[in-house]
């Protein structure tokens, strides 16, 4: 399918007004935690994502044989008691094996 003007420029201005909308969402969000918890404490949410992190890199499903047919090169070994292998949260789901310090005791 070609890409024609139109279309170019409705999806940019789509994009624009999504990302101009998001800082709001966020603000609101934080600060409406706050308002429902009646303590009056202000919080700092913040989240730091930079090259490959994202949700199939710090929360592996090492249940779905999917995964691991689908990224062969990339994927974070199963659970093991190996160093570099992933910490299992259940049968199902492992974070990555530098994020330690997030399981559950």
């Amino acid at each position: 399918m070609a890409i024609t003007r139109r279309v170019f420029m409705k999806g940019g201005a789509m994009a624009l007004v999504g990302t101009a909308a998001i800082p709001s969402f966020l603000t609101r969000a934080a600060f409406g935690i706050d308002r429902a918890l009646g303590n009056g404490k202000k919080r700092l949410v913040v989240l730091f994502q930079r090259g490959g992190a994202h949700g199939l890199t710090l929360l592996l499903p090492h249940g779905e044989q999917a995964y691991y047919a689908m990224r062969p090169s990339i994927n974070i070994p199963r659970p093991q008691n190996g160093k570099d292998s992933a910490i299992g949260l259940d049968r199902f789901f492992c974070l990555h094996p530098p994020m330690t310090a997030f399981k559950p005791h």
